[in-house]
């Protein structure tokens, strides 16, 4: 079996384009897959993880995978940051390693968000602010570990773009979804951009709603706003994203099983961030 990839970037497109592949392997069993990467002429290294993500999700579905027509530029990419077998070395060392936990890791995911993002390349946080911002992190990780039923665990990837002056990382799980969990603790007909939309809430904290996820994404949603930087959080047929240029919550044409998360944060952020002035992070305990 021959299936078509298209350029995959941080942004509803891209993960309509991983959406799309999902869409392909629907139903299929015990097959040889073959990915054509003609139409593939870029692909955001973080989003390795959404990728994954789907494929360690079909395996289960006795599918085995390979790449054919693959670039060497997006080739050499995602060899750098291990998502491909035949390893590359990172000489910049600009790459978040494409690493899968299982849903128990929560100690191994904290450390390696620790060795990736506790870096001088973020911006200037106080002791306090930083704690919380990793802590969001954890929770992410936590939630959706208790959460999403994810069978094949959660998938973490990121990349470091000096010239652009931004880390990108993205964290998925292949789980049931927020929509699924919103309609379900809601009782309610909703889109699935609008179970996202009332997940990032402020309201709707993991203590009331057990969504993916939930207490750490408005940490980390509050630190992105402040930095100027974007969110993505996709679920299902469900995009939602917070830049600078506003908020957008809309359908994707193809859905994504399960749930992935994109943080990017400017580096060219001076600001020095305080506790009490920037970010108001106790009101969501």
């Amino acid at each position: 079996m021959i299936v078509s990839l298209s350029d995959i970037r941080t942004d509803r497109a891209g993960f309509a384009a991983i959406g799309m592949l999902a869409s392909q392997l629907q139903n299929r069993r015990n097959e040889d897959v073959q990915i054509d990467c003609t139409n593939l002429n870029w692909m955001d290294a973080n989003m390795a993880s959404a990728l994954g993500g789907l494929i360690s999700l079909q395996s289960l579905n006795g599918l085995k995978f390979t790449f054919i027509n693959l670039k060497q530029q997006i080739a050499t990419i995602l060899s750098k940051n291990g998502f491909l077998q035949n390893t590359a070395i990172d000489i910049h060392k600009t790459t978040i390693k494409y690493t899968t936990f299982d849903l128990s890791n929560a100690i191994l995911f904290s450390e390696y968000t620790e060795q990736y993002l506790n870096t001088p390349n973020i911006p200037l946080m106080t002791d306090s602010v930083k704690v919380k911002f990793f802590e969001g992190l954890d929770e992410i990780f936590g939630n959706c570990a208790i959460h999403s039923q994810s069978p094949r665990g959660i998938h973490a990837c990121g990349q470091i773009y000096p010239h652009k002056h931004s880390i990108v990382f993205t964290i998925t799980d292949v789980g049931i979804g927020i929509p699924t969990l919103v309609r379900r603790q809601l009782n309610r007909d909703l889109s699935d951009e609008t179970c996202i939309h009332l997940a990032m809430q402020e309201g709707f904290t993991t203590r009331s709603l057990d969504v993916p996820g939930g207490l750490g994404l408005k940490i980390v949603k509050q630190f992105v706003e402040k930095n100027g930087g974007k969110l993505i959080v996709v679920s299902q047929n469900g995009y939602w994203e917070l830049s600078s240029q506003g908020l957008t919550a809309s359908p994707i044409l193809y859905p994504y099983p399960g749930t992935s998360v994109s943080i990017e944060i400017r580096t060219d952020d001076t600001n020095v961030y305080d506790m009490d002035e920037h970010i108001d992070l106790q009101s969501l305990f």
